[in-house]
């Protein structure tokens, strides 16, 4: 008896629980789907090109807002066939490649693991591994040998992509180096990164964000997983940096991708510097009206500490 009560209180905190996760992601979409709308009627011919690299189980909830612009593109890579025909059924993309990209073109191992989530051309570093209670997500099940390409080698030169989403398993930084091309052309990119090797011979996030900050792009959204009270893992979002940003479209991209992760202050801060050139004033104006943004004025210094008052100028330290 005992038991089925802990039983059914389980499955209420879990109830409540999905209740409370929808109620907030419901709020946080309310103004970025204003803002869709508005681009809708306000810049029509608005064109928006995405690539899921490494798409197994489809599409995140946090994009599928953008399903409603009046054109969206979605384009997916994922090596395993069968979850590419499970994907393709979903009705969000317009075509998957069944295909595995890597920081090379040729043969590469791919460690298939008991959670199929966790498969990489990487082994898990058990070293790592061991210690926390999910290590048996990335217990080897079977090697194989598959082909593997580059981004550059996959798409053409005409080929581009606004915004670029990764999840391959510890090949970020790689596959990146191996599609610079395609990535000179890209606004937005979000992937999953690792501050310790649960991969062999992985690249962390250090390397990773030197490499982005040297492209042109700013972190703006960085969120942990919970490796049993650790950051080990988590996702991380760049957008261009606003001063490289060549036009009109590209500034409004921009704001809706900072919208997605509901960084207001981010929008706030392109409206306020991006070239005057590519946003006039009243079309800033209209922008942060939909999103209820208000402009922030240059910080005032004020009193910092007992006799910060009388050194604003610095002199206290001579």
């Amino acid at each position: 008896m005992l038991a089925l009560i802990r039983t059914f209180l389980a499955r209420v905190r879990r109830a409540f629980q999905l209740r409370e996760h929808r109620l907030k992601l419901y709020l946080q979409q309310r103004p970025l789907r204003r803002l869709i709308r508005g681009l809708n009627q306000d810049y029509p011919n608005l064109n928006l090109r995405m690539l899921d690299v490494g798409a197994r189980r489809g599409i995140d909830d946090s994009y599928r807002d953008l399903a409603r612009l009046n054109h969206f593109y979605l384009e997916g890579i994922e090596p395993d066939a069968k979850e590419c025909e499970a994907i393709l059924s979903h009705g969000f993309y317009s075509k998957v490649r069944p295909v595995a990209v890597a920081g090379r073109t040729g043969k590469s191992p791919l460690y298939i693991t008991k959670v199929l989530g966790c498969t990489s051309i990487y082994k898990p570093n058990f070293k790592n591994l061991e210690r926390y209670s999910l290590s048996p997500w990335f217990e080897v099940q079977d090697e194989i040998e598959i082909n593997v390409t580059t981004l550059d080698t996959l798409f053409n030169p005409e080929e581009n992509f606004d915004f670029i989403t990764m999840d391959t398993q510890g090949a970020e930084y790689e596959i990146l180096k191996a599609g610079d091309r395609l990535l000179s052309q890209v606004l937005c990119l979000t992937m999953e990164f690792h501050l310790l090797e649960l991969y062999e011979g992985q690249t962390l996030f250090p390397t990773t964000h030197q490499f982005m900050s040297a492209k042109g792009f700013r972190l703006i959204d960085f969120g942990c997983g919970d490796f049993d009270g650790e950051m080990a893992e988590g996702h991380c979002v760049y957008l261009r940096d606003y001063q490289r940003l060549a036009s009109k479209d590209e500034v409004l991209k921009c704001i809706l991708f900072a919208m997605i992760w509901n960084n207001k202050s981010y929008v706030e801060n392109i409206l306020r510097n991006a070239p005057e050139r590519l946003l006039s004033p009243n079309e800033r104006q209209h922008i942060r009206q939909l999103l209820g943004i208000k402009a922030k004025e240059k910080m005032v210094p004020g009193a910092d500490g007992l006799t910060g008052y009388l050194y604003r100028d610095g002199s206290g330290y001579r």
